[in-house]
Protein backbone atom coordinates (compact mmCIF):
# COMPACT_ATOMS: atom_id res chain seq x y z
CA UNK A 1 0.00 0.00 0.00
CA UNK A 2 2.85 2.39 0.63
CA UNK A 3 4.12 1.94 -2.94
CA UNK A 4 0.78 2.81 -4.53
CA UNK A 5 0.94 6.61 -4.05
CA UNK A 6 4.49 6.70 -5.40
CA UNK A 7 3.43 4.68 -8.41
CA UNK A 8 0.50 7.05 -9.04
CA UNK A 9 2.77 10.06 -8.59
CA UNK A 10 5.28 8.58 -11.03
CA UNK A 11 2.53 7.97 -13.59
CA UNK A 12 1.33 11.55 -13.17
CA UNK A 13 4.83 12.95 -13.64
CA UNK A 14 5.38 10.79 -16.73
CA UNK A 15 2.04 11.90 -18.15
CA UNK A 16 2.91 15.57 -17.50
CA UNK A 17 6.11 15.10 -19.51
CA UNK A 18 4.30 13.37 -22.40
CA UNK A 19 1.52 15.96 -22.39
CA UNK A 20 4.05 18.82 -22.42
CA UNK A 21 5.81 17.23 -25.40
CA UNK A 22 2.50 16.81 -27.27
CA UNK A 23 1.47 20.41 -26.55
CA UNK A 24 4.81 21.70 -27.88
CA UNK A 25 4.86 19.59 -31.05
CA UNK A 26 1.25 18.98 -32.14
CA UNK A 27 0.89 22.14 -34.23
CA UNK A 28 4.34 21.75 -35.82
CA UNK A 29 3.53 18.17 -36.79
CA UNK A 30 0.10 19.30 -38.00
CA UNK A 31 1.67 22.07 -40.08
CA UNK A 32 4.16 19.63 -41.61
CA UNK A 33 1.32 17.21 -42.37
CA UNK A 34 -0.68 20.05 -43.96
CA UNK A 35 2.29 21.20 -46.02
CA UNK A 36 2.84 17.72 -47.44
CA UNK A 37 -0.87 17.47 -48.19
CA UNK A 38 -0.96 20.86 -49.96
CA UNK A 39 2.16 20.15 -52.01
CA UNK A 40 0.95 16.75 -53.19
CA UNK A 41 -2.54 18.00 -54.06
CA UNK A 42 -1.10 21.05 -55.84
CA UNK A 43 1.19 18.83 -57.93
CA UNK A 44 -1.73 16.58 -58.77
CA UNK A 45 -3.91 19.49 -59.90
CA UNK A 46 -1.17 21.21 -61.93
CA UNK A 47 -1.51 18.63 -64.65
CA UNK A 48 -5.30 18.45 -64.44
CA UNK A 49 -7.11 20.39 -67.13
CA UNK A 50 -10.41 20.51 -65.23
CA UNK A 51 -9.12 22.38 -62.15
CA UNK A 52 -11.62 25.08 -61.29
CA UNK A 53 -10.99 28.63 -60.10
CA UNK A 54 -11.44 27.63 -56.45
CA UNK A 55 -9.05 24.67 -56.53
CA UNK A 56 -6.35 26.64 -54.71
CA UNK A 57 -8.73 27.55 -51.91
CA UNK A 58 -9.87 23.95 -51.64
CA UNK A 59 -6.27 22.74 -51.49
CA UNK A 60 -5.51 25.19 -48.66
CA UNK A 61 -8.66 24.15 -46.79
CA UNK A 62 -7.63 20.53 -47.19
CA UNK A 63 -4.29 21.36 -45.60
CA UNK A 64 -5.97 23.17 -42.71
CA UNK A 65 -8.28 20.20 -42.13
CA UNK A 66 -5.30 17.84 -42.19
CA UNK A 67 -3.43 19.96 -39.62
CA UNK A 68 -6.44 20.22 -37.32
CA UNK A 69 -7.18 16.50 -37.55
CA UNK A 70 -3.63 15.46 -36.69
CA UNK A 71 -3.27 17.96 -33.83
CA UNK A 72 -6.65 16.93 -32.43
CA UNK A 73 -5.85 13.24 -32.71
CA UNK A 74 -2.53 13.68 -30.91
CA UNK A 75 -4.15 15.68 -28.12
CA UNK A 76 -7.30 13.67 -27.54
CA UNK A 77 -5.84 10.16 -27.82
CA UNK A 78 -3.22 11.05 -25.19
CA UNK A 79 -5.89 12.53 -22.89
CA UNK A 80 -7.80 9.25 -22.85
CA UNK A 81 -4.93 7.76 -20.86
CA UNK A 82 -4.50 10.69 -18.45
CA UNK A 83 -4.12 9.54 -14.85
CA UNK A 84 -7.04 10.42 -12.56
CA UNK A 85 -4.68 12.30 -10.26
CA UNK A 86 -3.57 14.60 -13.12
CA UNK A 87 -7.17 15.24 -14.14
CA UNK A 88 -8.20 16.20 -10.63
CA UNK A 89 -5.14 18.10 -9.38
CA UNK A 90 -3.43 19.71 -12.37
CA UNK A 91 -4.83 23.02 -13.62
CA UNK A 92 -4.91 21.84 -17.25
CA UNK A 93 -6.48 18.54 -16.26
CA UNK A 94 -9.21 20.32 -14.31
CA UNK A 95 -9.88 22.55 -17.31
CA UNK A 96 -10.33 19.49 -19.53
CA UNK A 97 -12.66 17.90 -16.97
CA UNK A 98 -14.85 21.03 -16.79
CA UNK A 99 -15.50 20.76 -20.52
CA UNK A 100 -17.46 17.51 -20.07
CA UNK A 101 -20.13 19.32 -18.02
CA UNK A 102 -20.58 16.13 -15.98
CA UNK A 103 -20.31 16.10 -12.20
CA UNK A 104 -19.42 13.58 -9.55
CA UNK A 105 -17.98 10.14 -10.03
CA UNK A 106 -19.02 9.88 -13.68
CA UNK A 107 -17.09 12.99 -14.69
CA UNK A 108 -13.79 11.21 -15.38
CA UNK A 109 -15.55 8.36 -17.19
CA UNK A 110 -17.46 10.84 -19.38
CA UNK A 111 -14.22 12.66 -20.08
CA UNK A 112 -12.48 9.47 -21.21
CA UNK A 113 -15.40 8.44 -23.44
CA UNK A 114 -15.70 11.87 -25.07
CA UNK A 115 -11.92 12.09 -25.55
CA UNK A 116 -11.86 8.64 -27.12
CA UNK A 117 -14.70 9.48 -29.52
CA UNK A 118 -13.20 12.80 -30.59
CA UNK A 119 -9.68 11.35 -30.81
CA UNK A 120 -10.87 8.35 -32.83
CA UNK A 121 -12.73 10.55 -35.28
CA UNK A 122 -9.72 12.86 -35.66
CA UNK A 123 -7.40 9.90 -36.11
CA UNK A 124 -9.74 8.40 -38.71
CA UNK A 125 -9.81 11.74 -40.56
CA UNK A 126 -6.00 11.94 -40.44
CA UNK A 127 -5.70 8.41 -41.82
CA UNK A 128 -8.13 9.26 -44.63
CA UNK A 129 -5.96 12.25 -45.48
CA UNK A 130 -2.89 10.02 -45.58
CA UNK A 131 -4.65 7.49 -47.81
CA UNK A 132 -5.83 10.24 -50.18
CA UNK A 133 -2.37 11.84 -50.28
CA UNK A 134 -0.64 8.52 -50.95
CA UNK A 135 -3.23 7.70 -53.61
CA UNK A 136 -2.55 10.99 -55.36
CA UNK A 137 1.21 10.47 -55.08
CA UNK A 138 0.94 7.03 -56.66
CA UNK A 139 -1.16 8.51 -59.47
CA UNK A 140 1.53 11.08 -60.26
Amino acid sequence: MTLLPEKNQNATEQFKAVYAMIVKTRWWLGALFALINVIVLNLALKGASGAGPFSGVLILLSGVCAALALASALTMIVLVFAPDQWLTTDERGQLWLKRTRAQGETQIRHFRVVSAVIGSFALFWSLLTVVATVGVMLEL
